[in-house]
């Protein structure tokens, strides 16, 4: 079973692009891993193509969705490179969807491979006629479900779902971060929007405990876990609260005191 990868920003760099490129392929590589599923990953003209078992299925879905960088993928199916392989394949994703109750479909093609014979136009008309030979009605506006077609140098692939990704950036290729992590919805919510933009982030902790190891016992832990959903690991440092705050009060003026 194929998993086809686009993402978003990545497209729009320049020299640097292949560098981004290769993050993305580590990270889904690593993200793949870690959900325990055997893929291989490769990069295909502007997108990534991820083969794994069908079994896998489930699980891939949810490592993909984590990954920053992806603005959708989809369960493709591969056809040959040519019209009839192309119909052939269309005619099967259309008699799903017909078993499935759908009335009114649309189709929606691409040609990242200008040299195959027919444009995007032509294709669309082709698989429309199929549709309404099977009994299909056509509807671009609202229609019941969407073929997607996807022409390459190399093959064709086929679709019905786009499912959105996180967008942004792969988690580094921009510069190391730390956070100052308090726990509450703040800290969390720039820790991820930095994952987001490509940082790596590890965590500063301060706590007004007796013994650090208790910050184990508490919500830090938790969220910090959650979060390294989007990145697999981090490094978290914690530091005693109440030494700092000794030694202000030495130091600072008490009328300044909170």
């Amino acid at each position: 079973m194929k998993a086809l990868i686009h993402y978003s920003e990545i497209g729009l760099k320049g020299l640097n692009r292949d560098f981004f490129e290769d993050k993305l392929l580590e990270n889904i590589r690593e993200a793949l891993t870690h959900a325990k599923v055997k893929a291989r990953v490769e990069r295909e003209h502007g997108r990534i193509n991820c083969e794994f078992g069908e079994k896998d299925k489930g699980k891939c879905e949810v490592a993909l969705k984590k990954v920053f960088g992806i603005k959708y993928f989809a369960f493709a199916e591969d056809a040959p490179l040519s019209e009839k392989g192309i119909l052939d394949g269309a005619e099967v994703l259309l008699k799903n969807l017909k078993k499935n109750g759908a009335k009114k479909i649309a189709s929606v093609a691409k040609r990242s491979d200008k040299n195959f014979a027919l444009d995007s136009n032509e294709l669309n008309k082709k698989i429309g006629t199929l549709a309404v030979k099977l009994g299909f009605g056509i509807d671009l506006d609202n229609p019941d479900a969407r073929i997607f077609t996807e022409i390459t140098s190399k093959r064709a692939y086929l679709y019905i779902e786009k499912i959105s990704g996180l967008a942004g950036l792969p988690v580094g290729s921009s510069a190391k971060t730390l956070c100052l992590f308090s726990g509450g919805i703040d800290s969390v919510v720039a820790a991820f929007l930095m994952m987001k933009r490509g940082s790596h982030v590890d965590f500063l902790h301060f706590h007004a405990l007796r013994d650090g190891k208790e910050v184990l016992n508490s919500k830090i832990k938790k969220l910090i876990e959650s979060l390294n959903a989007y990145q697999t690991s981090s490094e978290l440092y914690i530091a005693p609260y109440h030494t700092f705050q000794l030694e202000i009060g030495r130091k600072v003026d008490e009328r300044v005191e909170l």
